[in-house]
């Protein structure tokens, strides 16, 4: 039996522009600190490697350092606040549904992964196209782990009915 190859994209970033819903958030808890907002265009290389490291970015801007804490406070704030907000900026990013539709028609199982937990799955899928397989399967089977966890990508290739076993060509690794 043939197995589908499959393609696992990281949705947060990758196939959705999630930096605007990112930023509204950073910039929300940064106003009630009294710190000036950071405009979406210098914030977007803020982002990566959390919420966390994205607000001690933002009060960096201002020379501002806080108590583990306070930054405990305000990440509680930033998430419920993205939750709230998850998709009401973010948007899938030019050319993703012709190229979806594309990898799709050539034979493809496609499917999403993000770090998104609990209600924001459903959300993050929405601005995307949620009728799609690859949001589907996303809400469906999120597999709650930090990227780059290699657990992610085993089961979600897994859910979709390949097998990571094989190389870029489809056949096995010897072992």
């Amino acid at each position: 039996m043939t197995l589908p190859r499959t393609v696992v994209f990281d949705l947060d970033g990758t196939l959705v522009d999630t930096a605007p819903d990112l930023i509204a958030a950073l910039n929300f808890v940064l106003d009630r600190e009294g710190v000036p907002p950071v405009p979406l265009q210098s914030a977007r290389n803020m982002i990566g490697a959390g919420a966390r490291k994205l607000i001690e970015r933002g009060l960096e801007l201002e020379g501002r350092m806080m108590s583990v804490a306070d930054v405990n406070r305000l990440m509680k704030d930033f998430i419920d606040y993205y939750a709230a907000h998850i998709a009401d900026a973010s948007r899938p990013f030019e050319g993703l549904e012709a190229a979806l539709d594309e990898l799709a028609g050539a034979g493809l199982a496609l499917r999403g992964v993000h770090q998104q937990a609990g209600m924001a799955v459903e959300a993050a899928a929405r601005p995307a196209g949620p009728e799609r397989a690859i949001f589907r399967d996303l809400r469906r089977r999120h597999v709650w782990r930090l990227k780059p966890d290699p657990v992610i990508l085993q089961q979600t290739v897994a859910r979709a009915g390949g097998d990571i076993g094989g190389d870029h060509h489809g056949r096995r690794r010897r072992p």
